[in-house]
């Protein structure tokens, strides 16, 4: 099995049990760092895959499981922050870009089964071995669809998000303008929750499973 990468929204290092923080440990920052350049070099040669938007690759964030040979990392719109203007864009059709998700050997789950290959972009990038490794790639936005009620939007191929995902005010305390972290994992069943904060306050979640 190669060594692996799974970008998303979650919470590192904070709120994790005893049995996960075995296994989901946070990439080091100077390994993110490098990584996040990669990728967001990566995603431009893959028209389904690229963003429209420029990325912030040293705000990168992100977790790994190495006996699964997973990791993950999210990496944020370039000047992403809250302010008036990106308030005003969530009220938008189109929402407000947050940043992108890349995950390898890790799928979203949609309607109970793994998201198909067709409906998620992927782009490959080569290890610090030499060794190529398909990474799964998922656009964030956020959007307000009315007074109380926010959304993660998460986009694949199609025109349509392929995850609708709920804002709720989040009890961890986390860094970055977007976070992700792996909760309720289980190992038996690789497959866990993938929570999406953003601005330290205000998350989403949904199940991801491994995938080959």
């Amino acid at each position: 099995m190669t060594r692996a990468m799974l970008l998303a929204v979650l919470v590192i290092g904070t709120g994790i049990g005893e049995t996960q923080a075995q296994t989901v440990q946070p990439i080091p920052d100077a390994r993110l760092k490098r990584l996040g350049e990669k990728l967001a070099t990566a995603v431009e040669s893959v028209p389904a895959a690229r963003p429209g938007f420029a990325f912030d690759a040293a705000r990168a964030l992100g977790f790994q499981m190495s006996e699964q040979a997973i990791r993950v990392v999210v990496i944020p719109r370039k000047d992403l922050n809250e302010s008036e203007a990106f308030a005003a864009e969530m009220k938008t059709e189109a929402g407000a870009p947050i940043g992108s998700l890349f995950f390898e050997h890790v799928a979203p789950i949609v309607k109970g089964a793994l998201a198909s290959a067709d409906r998620v972009p992927e782009v490959s990038l080569a290890d610090e071995f030499g060794i190529v490794n398909r990474i799964r790639v998922l656009r964030l936005v956020a959007r307000q669809v009315s007074d109380e009620d926010y959304r993660l939007y998460a986009y694949g191929t199609g025109k349509e998000p392929l995850i609708d995902a709920k804002f709720a005010i989040g009890s961890r305390d986390v860094k970055g303008p977007v976070h992700v972290a792996a909760r309720d994992v289980d190992t038996d069943k690789r497959r866990g929750t993938l929570v999406v904060t953003v601005f330290g306050k205000y998350e989403a979640s949904f199940p991801g499973a491994y995938a080959d």
